[in-house]
């Protein structure tokens, strides 16, 4: 039997995520690779419709109205309290609720491709049919994708993290370098569109025989109404940050293309993929901890707290520095990567984008802890207030700013979003309030640092800056951030974040 202590213990904890952050590498690495060469032989325009491709994609990923987080929840609190026999019918309740809810997806994707491909996107004329046909294509994978999150949050309760990432890895290979493997044969989207769909069932149906192995009693359980309808009390709120919260990450590139040119999607997208990829560190962190905040808050708020601090400050040490030289060498990174001319255009956008993801990074460590204290309608409501005022900036700042514009709009909103969080996660967690105030302060500090040296105009000054400034951080990090403990070795201080 999985108990409460196991579930929560600091081996366990830091084995899932090491190897969250392995499985998270190489499809990171293969989304930089993937870049150029696409948008050198795909161009601009068919770059930026396949970006949308991908934005689509990972939106509609969450479109299971919030099932997949409660799932994990409740197989967590039930693991945590032996009883493990109730999990096939928690998966199987789950399942149930969500075949409606993927199929309704497709179609919805399905009806609005005609009019994302030639209304609402300024798409060139010879470019409309076959971008309504690759959106066309993309709806099929709604249903698989959104089954795939319902059975990883079994995975993830279960702190299986060595079958999540032997899963999800090849296909975060394939979604990326699928299109590229594509190009001797075709520059249409609509391979590129099939290749993901094409991936997209055969992860979830391999998700389904990994959850058949581990889940006892999987192929004899049944769906129960008390269950379903505890899934959807819970995830009633969980619902609109599923569905506001990601939106909101996504409707940049969408108003982008829409306002101007489907070429500036390219522009934008770039960088934002770019710079999100410092979500790999929370996407790696964060769902090891949902559970052990949630099975540990019931019994042993301390503990909760302590797992909270950890999180925080290992976030903010891990982050800091690649949030520093996108930053201050922005020109610099974007013309190796991508030449000259796309870093003259891009660069502010990547500085103010990796400052917002940078703090919004450690917001989305709050609004993990305020989930899995059972209060998701506190981060649906912000979500919904913020929303209306994240609209109103994009109105008000793109026409006079371009994608500039639409940066700042997007980074306000997420500072925002990350403020409201981690105070109102010290407010449900007391014991949490002096980590949420000493991180406050860091990054306050870190944020006007790096724009004070993004300011200087001379490469070689700001090139010697950050070389100045990498080794001062470390140092900082080593005597007023990491615990003595913690300073002791990797694999110690790897197991004293998960509170062990």
């Amino acid at each position: 039997m999985t108990g409460a202590a196991e579930l929560t213990s600091g081996k366990r904890l830091a084995r899932g995520v090491a190897m969250n952050v392995a499985g998270g590498l190489l499809p990171a690495l293969s989304a930089l690779a993937a870049v150029p060469p696409l948008v050198r032989e795909l161009g601009e325009a068919r770059f930026g419709i396949l970006a949308l491709v991908w934005t689509t994609l990972g939106y509609f990923s969450l479109f299971d109205l919030g099932i997949g987080r409660a799932l994990t929840h409740a197989v967590a609190h039930r693991l945590g309290d032996g009883r493990q026999e109730e999990t096939a019918s928690v998966v199987w309740s789950a399942l149930v609720l969500l075949l409606p809810l993927g199929l309704a997806g497709a179609a919805v994707l399905y009806a609005m491709s005609p009019w994302l491909a030639r209304t609402a996107l300024n798409t060139p004329a010879e470019l409309q049919a076959e971008t309504e046909l690759a959106f066309r294509v993309l709806a099929v994978a709604i249903p698989f994708t959104a089954m795939t999150a319902v059975l990883r949050g079994v995975l993830e309760a279960k702190q299986r993290f060595g079958w999540v990432n032997a899963l999800r890895t090849p296909y975060g290979i394939v979604t990326f370098l699928g299109p590229v493997a594509v190009l001797p044969f075709s520059h249409s989207l609509v391979p590129a569109a099939v290749v993901i769909t094409a991936s997209r069932a055969l992860l979830a149906l391999a998700h389904l025989v990994v959850c058949a192995r581990i889940v006892t009693g999987f192929t004899e359980g049944r769906p129960r109404r008390d269950v379903a309808r505890a899934l959807l009390r819970f995830g009633g709120w969980m619902t609109v940050s599923n569905i506001v919260s990601p939106l909101m990450n996504t409707l940049d590139r969408f108003v982008v293309g829409g306002v101007l040119t489907v070429s500036a999607v390219t522009y934008y997208a770039a960088p934002h993929e770019l710079v999100t990829k410092m979500w790999l560190f929370t996407a790696a962190v964060l769902p090891v901890f949902f559970p052990a905040f949630a099975t540990s808050v019931v019994r042993d708020r301390a503990r909760t707290a302590l797992l909270f601090d950890r999180t925080l400050r290992m976030t903010l040490v891990a982050l800091t520095l690649p949030t520093l030289l996108l930053v201050v060498l922005a020109p610099e990174v974007l013309g190796v990567w991508l030449g000259p001319e796309f870093a003259a255009r891009s660069a502010g956008v990547l500085q103010v984008l990796a400052l917002a993801v940078f703090v919004n990074t450690l917001g989305q460590g709050a609004l993990t802890l305020v989930q899995a204290m059972g209060r998701p309608d506190v981060t649906g409501k912000y979500h919904l207030a913020e929303l209306p005022l994240y609209a109103a900036l994009l109105w008000y700042l793109l026409p006079r700013y371009g994608i500039m514009g639409v940066a700042v709009a997007w980074a306000v909103r997420a500072i925002v979003d990350a403020a409201l969080l981690l105070a109102t996660a010290a407010a449900l967690l007391r014991e949490a309030s002096g980590s949420v105030r000493r991180t406050s302060f860091w990054v306050g500090a870190i944020t006007v640092s790096c724009g004070v040296m993004a300011m200087v105009p001379s490469a070689s000054v700001r090139v010697a800056a950050a070389m100045i400034a990498v080794p001062v951080w470390m140092a900082i990090s080593w005597r007023s951030i990491l615990t003595a403990e913690e300073r002791v070795s990797p694999l110690r201080t790897l197991r004293m974040v998960s509170g062990n």
